[in-house]
Parts: structure tokens; sequence; C-alpha cells
């Protein structure tokens, strides 16, 4: 079982990266889980950006990364 390093969430209005308050032990507890409808606020332009899975960077502590983030 894989055991989560980190996530990220990138701000759906500047595309910065910063850390999340949501925490999970493991991936498998990651991809079981449903987020919908989560926000949280972005510390460097201070809008309000939806924290769920489509804007979520995952690292494994093995250096493998989840999720596909905005380009």
């Amino acid at each position: 079982m894989s055991l989560i390093k980190s996530i990220q969430i990138q701000c759906m209005f500047c595309n910065k990266l910063f850390e999340s308050q949501i925490r999970f032990g493991d991936v498998v507890s990651f991809k079981t889980s449903t987020l919908i409808g989560n926000k949280t606020q972005c510390p460097y332009c201070n809008n309000i950006t939806n924290s769920n899975k489509e804007n979520m960077k995952v690292i494994h502590e093995n250096g493998e990364i989840i999720g596909e983030l905005i380009k």
C-alpha cells in the first residue's frame, strides 16, 4: 500500500499549486473517495477555488504522481 506524501491544489484562477488541507493516509483511500463541492481559498490570489480531484496533484511517498492538472 502506497502512502501519500503530499496533496496539492491547483487554483482555478491563477493556476498556482498550494498544499491542500484535505488529508488521506494512502492512495487506495484517495482513489475510492468521492470529493465533490469542496472549496478553499488560494493563498496566492485569494480567490475561492475548487478543492476536488479534478484539480488535485497527489504525490506518493515513492514519488509517483496522480492527477491531471490544468494546463
